[in-house]
């Protein structure tokens, strides 16, 4: 490896101009690599320089204000602070397997850029085109784990990386519509739609690992809850007792007519209990003909919980059944279809098991 880099920084002489220079011959002949990093007071006086493992011109210097980038070997930089503070950063790594990008700062303690192999693959074929899909990290579904209370030191630890598995793209320009980014598991044939607004530049949609019900599972859901509705419905209809329907009147109601569900919605005298809870199982079922998310499911299904006490001892035994819920996505490949205004591009993205599991599974 003939490559070296080499920095000075001549602050104690008053002198803040950044100086970086490059060997590509054992030192004996150097370029400068500075390029256009600014000069002006106070300046930019490096500490640190890191080349990318992957991409020989990708640098990264850490300066007395902050992280700078280049992606042609030093002629052009770019600050690279993604929420860091103008602080001094005193040394640079790129972790070997992850490939995020470890700042160790003076004042601001560790900062991490997470996941940069957007930048490793950024070439000049892919910038001269119009969209580009990258080679995406893989996604791991991490598990959760509690460490008891909360301790007053947990304040000062910083935030984990996002969950999900990453979906990364470039456009040269900006979209005239939004993206549509389209997963699909080729064994199981499920598939997953998300919308991002798109700029231009990288841009990172992260995928939950999740995908939603498909239309038939939507519809067998929506019957089911269809009959325990048309249940309870004759139930109400059918009792004599006043005093139970006086009761669910003032607990039920209280609960989920008022804060923000039904407030608007019509209802009956309010010296009639029955009439009451039957308005108010109209409006459910007004619901439940035009839901769609697990979310707005999830939350007629608690409604109707709800009325257990006038099914009595059949609310015990499956009578409102399994909550319809997202499909969590094994560990393996799928397909992604990005389509930007009309035009559509193919990529992959992968997911994996927490490597704990997959050691506890292994024995």
């Amino acid at each position: 490896m003939a490559t070296a880099y080499v920095a000075f920084d001549g602050h104690w002489v008053d002198d803040t101009a950044p100086y970086l220079f490059k060997t590509t011959d054992y030192g004996a002949s150097w370029t400068d690599a500075s390029g256009d990093l600014p000069r002006e007071t106070p300046g930019s006086s490096i500490h640190t320089v890191v080349e990318d493992p992957r991409s020989p011109n990708l640098l990264f210097v850490g300066t007395e204000f902050g992280v700078y980038v280049t992606l042609d070997g030093g002629s052009s930089w770019d600050r690279f602070m993604n929420d860091l503070p103008p602080v001094a950063v005193h040394d640079l790594v790129i972790h070997p397997r992850d490939f995020d990008l470890v700042a160790g700062t003076h004042g601001r303690s560790i900062w991490i850029a997470d996941d940069i192999t957007p930048l490793q693959q950024l070439s000049d074929a892919v910038l001269g085109s119009d969209v580009h899909l990258f080679e995406n990290r893989v996604g791991t579904k991490w598990l959760n784990f509690s460490k008891g209370r909360i301790q007053s030191y947990f304040k000062f630890r910083g935030d984990n990386p996002p969950r999900g598995a990453p979906i990364n793209f470039y456009l040269r320009s900006e979209p005239h519509d939004s993206v549509r980014i389209e997963i699909e598991d080729p064994i199981t044939g499920r598939a997953r739609t998300l919308y991002t607004p798109g700029h231009a530049g990288i841009n990172r949609v992260r995928w939950n690992m999740e995908f939603l019900p498909n239309e038939h599972e939507v519809e067998q859901h929506r019957a089911f809850l269809t009959q325990v509705h048309e249940t309870i419905t004759r139930a109400i209809q059918d009792t004599r007792r006043t005093d139970l329907l006086e009761q669910m009147q003032k607990d039920l109601l209280a609960v989920q007519r008022f804060p923000n569900l039904y407030n608007n919605a019509d209802y009956s005298d309010s010296d009639d209990s029955r009439g009451l809870l039957l308005d108010h199982l109209g409006h459910i079922s007004t619901r439940l003909a035009e839901a769609q998310s697990v979310r707005q499911f999830y939350s007629i299904r608690e409604q109707l919980l709800a009325f257990s006490q006038i099914v009595d001892d059949q609310a015990f035994f499956g009578f409102y059944g399994e909550e319809l819920s997202t499909i969590d996505a094994p560990a393996g490949h799928y397909r992604v279809i990005l389509t930007v205004d009309g035009q559509s591009y193919t990529g992959t993205v992968s997911v994996r098991e927490d490597p704990i599991k997959q050691t506890s599974a292994g024995g």
